[in-house]
C-alpha cells in the first residue's frame, strides 16, 4: 500500500538500551544491550524513508551511567549528521525523574526512577549538567544555530 507522505514529514527514532534483541531459534527474546547503537539504526531508516529525522527519545534508569550514555547517544546523532542525513533534533526523555519507568509504567508501585534530567525537586541530575555542557559546547556553531535541515524543511 503506497500513500503520498506530506513533505514536511519528520521520523522520529527512539532509542534505549534494552530495544535491541535477538529472536533466537526457540522463540526466546533476549535483550542484547546496545550492539549497533542508534547510528546504525537510524541510518537503516533513512536508507527506506528518505525523511528528515530526529532522535526522539532516549534515557537510562542508572542516574550514574546517564551522562556516558547521553554522549554516546549524541555521537550517533553526530555521525549521522556528518555522512549527510538531515537531523533536527535530539530529545532525553524526560525533564524530569519519572514514577515507575523501570517497569514501563505498568503497575502504580510508587518507585522514583532517576532517568530525568532533573529529580523531582528540580535539583539538575549529573546527565541534566552534561546536557547543558553539551549545549555550552555547541551554543554558537552555525550548523546547529542555523540548521540547514530545519530551513529545508520549512521552505
Amino acid at each position: 500500500m503506497k500513500r503520498k507522505v506530506p513533505r514536511r514529514t519528520v521520523l522520529g527514532v527512539d532509542y534505549y538500551q534494552w530495544n535491541e534483541k535477538l529472536v533466537d531459534g526457540d522463540g526466546e527474546i533476549r535483550n542484547l544491550g546496545e550492539l549497533f547503537g542508534w547510528s546504525v539504526i537510524a541510518n537503516q531508516y533513512w536508507e527506506r524513508y528518505r525523511r528528515t529525522m530526529m532522535h526522539t527519545e532516549t534515557n537510562r534508569t542508572d542516574a550514574r551511567d546517564a551522562p556516558r550514555w547521553l554522549w554516546r547517544q549524541w555521537h550517533n546523532v553526530q555521525l549521522l549528521r556528518k555522512a549527510g542525513v538531515p537531523l533536527i533534533g535530539f530529545t532525553w526523555y524526560s525533564l524530569t525523574d519519572q514514577h515507575d519507568w523501570a517497569d514501563a509504567i505498568k503497575v502504580a508501585n510508587g518507585r522514583v526512577d532517576p532517568s530525568g534530567l532533573f529529580d523531582l525537586n528540580r535539583d539538575p541530575r549529573p546527565v541534566g549538567l552534561a546536557y547543558r555542557h553539551l549545549i555550552d559546547m555547541h551554543r554558537d556553531q552555525p550548523e546547529y544555530r542555523y540548521c540547514g535541515a530545519v530551513k529545508e524543511l520549512l521552505d
